[in-house]
């Protein structure tokens, strides 16, 4: 009976291998195309979920199955069961180890799934066909790193991370000399039309003005057409504009803050690949510019329960702060999760990076035949304590909700007892390469002299912050004052902010934020009158800042629905044209992030720090003060 109910799928197959098999002889390819390729593809699943019998053998047919079923279901014809019927085979080879093949399959995954991405209107159709394709980019890039294509799983991982951002950033070019100024012209209008468009599609349902979703969906279509009509026409003037990203693109962001780390987990364990920028020879054993760093503790089912239990005890609490028990268990997960970290992936990522100290001399001694070569240094920060080498982590999927800085082993040498990945390496996190450029260009153009300063806005139904006063007078006190304006309390309006922004080089929120946890356009910055400075708002936004220090809780969160768009306050501020984004991945407390802000401050301004080191230099001045991560690992440096 194929409609036999039953809790695991492996007590289903044998039944429904044969209800399937029947019903082929009457749904025959040539009579029942469509309904042929989609019981081969039922019947395909059967197989691969079958515990009975030779398990190779049922893989076999199984993906001869899912082979047979793309035969009709090609991706022209029908792109959706075409990318749904790869995504299965592309899993089932990879669950084999059969990487080349898989990789085959998951590129076809993915072209099948940008041909539907290209034609959804609205920015939520655009998510949904994002959602389709979560985790397959991590996928590819560990069975293509397998397959020994390194370069290649790099430009997989950085074509599929943060589309939305990739994609605004490269639509605020600036007029490119090359380009005759009508066909410019045009460019700028169509660019113009779909961002207002897609502006109109994020109003709230039941906005006076908004028209209905058909309508939308199809002026959003029309208008997105024209605009690639635009782009190819600029192309013929300048074939170079808005390329797909490279390799040798990615290296380019390497080049002054390297190592780029991209870090993923699959379901057969997890990956560093690090990227060196480029200018010299690869050392051996090191092609292509790529270190991969094996993880095989990262499983992504492991990832899950970790960060589940990370998250159900951080919840827990932030639902009851002043209950004594939920804050010990919050402690005690946030202990646990930065101590698997360190086991799991970043311990083997900071041994390798970082080379190994000299032996103190002990006579001479004869050199080895062929010493190991250690990674090439990509960057210095002159942190307090020494020279320590950069990199900036790009995590993948749900990893960046994690403080991989604050990742950490035992130590009885240290003063803590531990060992912290902060303690040997300057980090600072990118959603991409592509925005850690734009970012670097950012920095270039912007001199951090104008500091506006927003400060505890009211009213609001949030409750007051005792601190927040000491932490604008430790701002305040590292600024000239010709070049300082803030907005406190009820002069802190969304207007009233958006309109000083445009005068501003620096921006230090010091309040409270909203987090968009399954709906991150909606999160923000809370202003006065509980009106909320959302991340849809700053996308809409252009500005010139060196740095936004957003002192609040969450702040650094991006949506949990689709992780590899890091759709939140920092990419939403790196595409309004802020080069660095200094932001917190929990709720923070008030009297030690304020302490915290007074030693970034002191470090950035006065000791002539970049932001990078002076985060690190007061995260390691409060840690040792305060222990505990809570206390000083919530906040992070994205981009430069």
């Amino acid at each position: 009976d194929s409609s036999r109910i039953c809790a695991d799928p492996a007590e289903n197959a044998v039944p429904a291998i044969g209800a399937y098999q029947q019903a082929l002889e009457v749904r025959t390819r040539e009579a029942m195309p469509v309904e042929w390729a989609t019981t081969m593809m039922n019947l395909a699943t059967a197989y691969s979920d079958r515990i009975r019998g030779d398990r190779a053998e049922n893989i076999e047919r199984a993906i001869g199955a899912y082979r047979q079923a793309l035969e009709v279901m090609t991706r022209e014809a029908m792109p959706d069961d075409h990318r749904r019927t790869q995504r299965a085979l592309g899993n089932l080879l990879f669950q084999a180890g059969r990487w080349v093949e898989a990789v085959e399959a998951y590129r076809g995954t993915l072209e099948a799934g940008e041909l539907l991405y290209q034609v959804a209107a609205t920015p939520e159709a655009r998510r949904a066909e994002l959602g389709e394709v979560q985790a397959i980019p991590s996928r590819l890039a560990y069975a293509l790193v397998r397959s020994g294509a390194l370069q290649e799983a790099v430009v997989a991982l950085e074509r599929n991370r943060a589309r939305w951002l990739a994609e605004a950033l490269a639509l605020a070019a600036d007029r490119l000399p090359d380009v005759p100024e009508e066909v410019w012209n045009r460019f700028d209008a169509q660019r113009a039309e779909v961002r207002e468009l897609q502006a109109e599609a994020r109003l709230p349902e039941g906005t006076p003005g908004k028209r209905d979703f058909p309508t939308l969906s199809a002026l959003l279509r029309a208008a997105r057409q024209r605009l690639q009509e635009a782009i190819a026409q600029v192309r013929e003037y300048a074939p170079g504009f808005m390329p797909e990203p490279t390799f040798a693109q990615v290296q380019e962001a390497a080049a002054q803050d390297a190592p780029l780390v991209y870090l993923l987990a699959t379901p057969a364990g997890g990956l560093a690949l690090v990227v060196q920028g480029g200018g010299g020879d690869d050392p051996p054993g090191r092609p292509s510019g790529v270190t991969p760093i094996w993880l095989d503790d990262m499983r992504e089912d492991v990832l899950g329960e970790r960060l589940t239990a990370y998250l159900q005890a951080y919840g827990a609490w932030r639902e009851n702060p002043g209950d004594d028990r939920a804050g010990q268990d919050w402690f005690a997960s946030l202990d646990n999760v930065a101590r698997w970290l360190w086991d799991a992936g970043m311990g083997e990522v900071v041994r390798t990076i970082t080379p190994p100290p000299s032996p103190r001399a002990q006579g001479p001694a004869p050199l080895p035949a062929s010493p190991p070569p250690p990674l090439p240094l990509a960057g210095e920060g002159r942190g307090p304590g020494g020279g320590v080498r950069a990199i900036t982590l790009i995590p993948t999927g749900l990893l960046s909700l994690l403080p991989l800085h604050a990742a950490w082993t035992p130590d009885e040498g240290r003063p803590t007892g531990r060992r912290y990945a902060l303690d040997e390496l300057l980090f600072t996190y990118a959603p991409s390469a592509q925005a850690l450029l734009a970012a670097r260009r950012m920095v270039n153009e912007a001199e951090p002299r104008r500091l506006l300063q927003v400060v505890e806005p009211q009213p609001t139904s949030a409750p007051c912050l005792p601190a927040a006063r000491d932490e604008a007078r430790y701002v305040r006190d590292c600024w000239l004052q010709e070049h300082y304006t803030s907005r406190w309390h009820a002069a802190a309006t969304v207007e009233s902010v958006r309109q000083a922004l445009a005068e501003a080089d620096v921006l230090h929120f010091n309040g409270h934020a909203a987090a968009g946890w399954s709906n991150p356009l909606r999160g923000g910055l809370l202003l006065a009158h509980d009106n909320i400075f959302t991340v849809a708002d700053w996308q809409e936004l252009q500005v010139h800042l060196r740095l936004a220090v957003l002192s609040a809780c969450e702040t650094g969160v991006s949506g949990t629905d689709l992780p590899d768009e890091v759709i939140g306050l920092p990419a939403a501020l790196l595409e309004a044209g802020c080069g660095g984004v200094v932001a917190s991945l929990w709720t923070v407390g008030d009297r030690s992030t304020a302490t915290l802000m007074d030693h970034f401050y002191r470090l950035w301004q006065r000791k002539g720090l970049s932001p990078a080191e002076a985060l690190r230099g007061a995260q390691l001045a409060l840690r040792d003060q305060k222990a505990h991560p809570f206390h000083w690992a919530a906040f992070t440096l994205t981009g430069v």
